[in-house]
């Protein structure tokens, strides 16, 4: 440690100590009245109790604690290696904006079930979807299960706490897909780069991550393809958010235009083919949804569905029209075919013919194949 030529000062009457430790500087305060006495004494000690009270609070933040708001950021933090860093910063969103507020003065071991039990009945009051209830619930039973392994809790309150239910089924709570006539209208009242970015998520299925990460290299005008590689989430770029997420699919015709027309937007300016009013690459759909799209939503008269619904759409659009389901899926990025059936499976067309039509030739010929075998045994009795 170096030892500052001004290794105190006084503020508010308090001593403070400061100085450089490995490299980093370091300020504390004594909490000692700026007496004479205290002062003359600081003078010759400012050194000792500099390095005293740093590895103080060294020793105090690798103490675990029962404080629930304080654990929950130290178990973020330890789970953080293994978790993408889009992730963490998603999972601090969503503790911050639905859990800390219930919780901010308990201890971990005073939470129980019937806490648990009435904030999540107060989150069904509210206009979340199930799904996204379930994964709130999932980032606070991560912590409580982090805390039964650091021993703080006996086991997690989650494990009795049944799972959310409402009346209507989660794929109808959280899939409300735009109509065909409702699309156009939003097109036809949309203008400029906004307008390219609704028709490629309305005829993509893209994540609206996955098209902040878009970049010009990812798009080939001549196989008509677009390779999706990356994603921006909360301003940081990362991979997509699965292994199959990473996908080439195919450029349809209105998604070409549209980039044809974005071109004049920033094919010269940078990398990325979508960028905000300060030509950096948009950080969230926040910024997109509060403006542009609320207010395209209530000019064409429509009631307002967050935007990621336009991916929703996409598939269901799709689906209801014939087209192939392993196409749809591979477009959109799942894992396999079967994601895709359980949450899209109600808008694949109930078409209207006979079935099985190949085997009826069948049935006619071995019907007069034992016809004749009957008859050969008749005349031979």
């Amino acid at each position: 440690m170096k030892k500052n030529k001004e290794g105190y000062f006084v503020e508010n009457n308090i001593i403070y100590v400061q100085g450089s430790i490995d490299g980093k500087f370091k300020r504390y305060s004594t909490k000692k009245e700026a007496t004479k006495l205290n002062i003359g004494w600081i003078k010759k000690n400012a050194y000792e109790v500099l390095l005293k009270l740093y590895n103080e609070k060294t020793d105090k933040q690798t103490q675990v604690t029962n404080d629930f708001i304080e654990f929950a950021n130290l178990s973020f933090d330890l789970n953080s290696p293994d978790r993408k860093g889009s992730t963490t910063e998603e999972y601090k969103s969503v503790f911050k904006k639905y859990i800390e507020k219930d919780f901010r003065h308990f201890p971990i071991e005073n939470i129980k079930k019937a806490n648990l039990q009435h904030w999540q009945n107060k989150m069904l009051k509210t206009n979340l979807s199930i799904g996204r209830i379930k994964f709130v619930r999932a980032v606070f039973s991560g912590i409580l299960t982090d805390a039964v392994d650091n021993e703080l809790i006996k086991d997690n309150p989650f494990t009795r706490l049944k799972t959310p239910k409402r009346e209507s089924i989660e794929e109808e709570d959280s899939v409300h897909p735009f109509s065909l006539k409702e699309i156009q209208s939003i097109l036809s009242a949309s203008t400029g780069q906004n307008k390219n970015i609704v028709t490629l998520l309305f005829f993509t299925g893209m994540r609206t991550g996955e098209l902040w990460g878009l970049k010009w290299s990812d798009i080939n005008f001549q196989s008509k393809t677009i390779h999706i590689q990356r994603a921006i989430r909360h301003g940081k770029e990362s991979t997509t958010k699965t292994k199959n997420s990473k996908r080439i699919i195919d450029m349809l015709p209105a998604v070409e235009e549209a980039l044809n027309r974005q071109k004049s937007f920033t094919y010269i300016n940078d990398n990325y083919v979508f960028l905000n009013q300060n030509k950096e690459p948009f950080k969230s759909a926040q910024t997109l949804s509060n403006g542009y799209w609320k207010n395209v939503l209530k000019f064409c008269g429509l009631d307002y569905r967050v935007l990621y619904q336009t991916r929703h759409t996409f598939a269901t659009l799709m689906i209801s029209h014939g087209e192939d389901i392993v196409w749809v899926s591979r477009m959109l990025g799942h894992t396999n075919v079967r994601i895709t059936l359980e949450v899209y499976t109600k808008f694949i067309p109930n078409q209207q013919k006979e079935r099985a039509v190949f085997l009826n030739n069948i049935q006619a010929k071995n019907c007069k194949k034992t016809a004749n075998t009957n008859l050969r045994l008749l005349k031979s009795s």
